[in-house]
């Protein structure tokens, strides 16, 4: 991780580099081209000056003024600091100016064409007049069949010396903006992959099996704060998954272990003869019952597993649920003469026809009646029943008179082996799956199932399932 994190910071390093030096060029052409550009107007606007003097000098009949031209001159030497030179149209230059005494008699690499068509030029170089550089502006004045060109110039060092200072003032600003842009980057990376980090960290030991870490829900940042939740959440969820694993693993062994140490006890009393003769097959009988209770947990098991493989696998057809609850009490009818259990039907309707898979449906009615036999005094009292709704539903009920379940237990009734009684010992057939596989068949038709208890008074479950409306 920190590697990764590493490579990614410089990552970032380069790119800003890469930024930072393709601003400071973009900076100094855009300097270079306004200082130029100051320049050429500044030379221009001089031009113009000296033109205007000079054209005074120029006559109707296409002669100039020498003296008044050599005035002009000297008054323009005075009172301005302008660097020119004047050259005739083939750029010989007029030496006769004191501030032209030059050691070339002519100007070279200058477009006589483009000057002469009235267009200002630009030259950069000596012209083959100075030692160093120079910026020039060539200026042209034609009056009265008269030609004259006016080179106003500044050294080109000074102009370089301008774009460099402004360059490296912009430059040292992009610089201080870089490092913060950088610092900020890297306080933002950091908020933002500190909490993915921990995520990993926390994945890292959930996988290691322990459930107990948390991602601290950092404020701020509303999606990734909603990303921690969601990991803890999903974290919770794994750590009570991992907490009814073991719980449920501790109740599976411990509901084989019970009856294969009694079959186990048992046979070993039979057979070492410490059982009389005349309770062998009393004690055989129980062994019998005990193995029928661990075949009975073994399918439980298996169809729960099917159940969790193929939850959306359901037979739907229609059929009369007030007949098949009929059917469902006919069939307990000797259990419940047995203990003198009284069973009382009430249905809206003589037929109500639902949308349900049959043989789920055999599963969740039976083993609700039989609990509710199970769990009845003697001489007690149990009511089915089944009505409709107006939202297309109908309500299927199971009420008992018996002995209820406390407020702590209903929490945990349609757990997967969870039993009320935590010795095992008031029902020796029950192995705890029935109202799990009952709440699952439920869920799998999308239906839920609730209880309705107070101990000691009785319990009534409820669940609905869908009218057929075709």
């Amino acid at each position: 991780m920190k590697k990764n994190k590493d490579i990614t910071h410089v990552y970032y390093v380069i790119l800003l580099i890469a930024a930072y030096f393709m601003f400071c060029f973009v900076a100094t052409m855009t300097c270079r081209g306004y200082f130029y550009s100051q320049q050429k107007t500044k030379l221009t606007e001089e031009a113009e000056q000296i033109a205007g003097v000079l054209s005074a000098d120029i006559l109707d009949n296409g002669q100039i003024d020498i003296a008044g031209f050599r005035t002009d001159i000297e008054n323009l030497n005075k009172y301005t600091k302008i660097s020119y030179i004047i050259t005739g149209p083939n750029l010989r230059i007029y030496k006769f100016l004191p501030n032209s005494e030059k050691s070339a008699e002519f100007l070279s690499g200058v477009n006589v064409n483009e000057l002469i068509n009235g267009k200002v030029g630009e030259y950069k170089g000596t012209l083959g007049v100075s030692t160093s550089p120079n910026y020039f502006i060539a200026y042209p004045l034609i009056k009265n069949d008269v030609t004259i060109f006016i080179f106003v110039y500044t050294p080109i060092v000074s102009i370089q010396l301008s774009i460099f200072y402004a360059s490296l003032l912009v430059s040292m600003v992009l610089f201080m903006a870089f490092l913060i842009g950088y610092y900020l980057i890297t306080v933002s990376m950091e908020k933002s992959q500190k909490p993915i980090r921990a995520m990993n960290e926390v994945a890292k030991a959930l996988t290691e099996g322990d459930y107990s870490r948390r991602v601290e829900i950092i404020q701020g940042n509303r999606e990734v704060a909603q990303l921690c939740q969601n990991f803890n959440i999903m974290a919770e969820s794994l750590s009570k998954q991992d907490d009814f694993k073991n719980a449920y693993i501790s109740n599976i062994s411990h509901d084989i272990r019970s009856p294969l140490t009694t079959i186990k006890g048992f046979v070993e009393a039979i057979m070492d003869g410490t059982v009389p003769k005349e309770k062998v097959n009393h004690y055989l009988e129980v062994v019998y019952n005990e193995a029928d209770r661990l075949n009975k947990l073994g399918s439980s098991l298996l169809e729960l597993s099917k159940m969790d493989l193929n939850k959306k696998e359901l037979k739907r057809e229609s059929f009369d649920i007030v007949e098949f609850m009929r059917d469902c009490v006919d069939s307990v009818e000797d259990k419940c003469r047995q203990k003198n259990i009284t069973i009382e039907t009430d249905f809206s309707d003589e037929n109500i026809y639902i949308n349900a898979d049959v043989e789920k449906m055999q599963r969740i009615c039976y083993n609700l009646v039989d609990n509710a036999i199970k769990y009845t005094n003697n001489n007690g009292k149990i009511k089915v029943c089944v009505y409709t709704t107006d939202y297309k539903k109908a309500v299927i009920s199971v009420e008992d008179n018996g002995i209820g379940i406390s407020e702590e237990d209903q929490k945990h009734i349609f757990e997967r082996l969870y039993k009320v009684d935590k010795s095992r010992g008031a029902d020796k057939t029950s192995v705890g799956l029935g109202l799990a596989i009952v709440k699952e068949m439920i869920e799998a038709h999308g239906e839920t199932i609730s209880v309705i208890s107070q101990k000691g008074k009785g319990s009534r479950f409820v669940f609905e399932m869908p009218l057929d409306t075709y």
